[in-house]
């Protein structure tokens, strides 16, 4: 198969959910450049809240990402379909940091 052709399908597979993604960037934007604005950096001391809500949002993913995508635990069968479901969640959890850090930052800066 082509790389042509494998963009293709990955373009028709992200097509349904494109506007969620662009939803997604522009919270994961907003959040970091608000929270810059008031000095948050990437490794700042704040954030405790985020630390304990973004793995807890992983595993809500974790446990409900076969149903957004009209599927069921039952369907995951193989090993890549584990790692796929890991992986998202993984990426969810990494994504909510990313998103509740700078926010907890303009909580505790007033």
């Amino acid at each position: 198969m082509t790389l042509a052709g494998i963009l293709t399908v990955v373009w028709f597979a992200i097509k349904p959910y494109l506007w969620l993604i662009l939803i997604a960037l522009a919270v994961l934007v907003a959040a970091q450049i608000a929270g810059r604005i008031k000095g948050y950096r990437c490794f700042s001391t704040h954030g405790r809240f985020a630390w304990i809500f973004g793995p807890i949002i992983g595993i809500l993913a974790f446990i409900f990402m076969p149903g957004i995508f009209n599927s069921q635990f039952g369907y995951v069968a193989t090993s890549f379909d584990w790692l796929a479901l890991i992986g998202g969640s993984l990426g969810v959890t990494v994504y909510a940091l990313m998103v509740l850090r700078p926010l907890c930052h303009l909580r505790s800066c007033r």
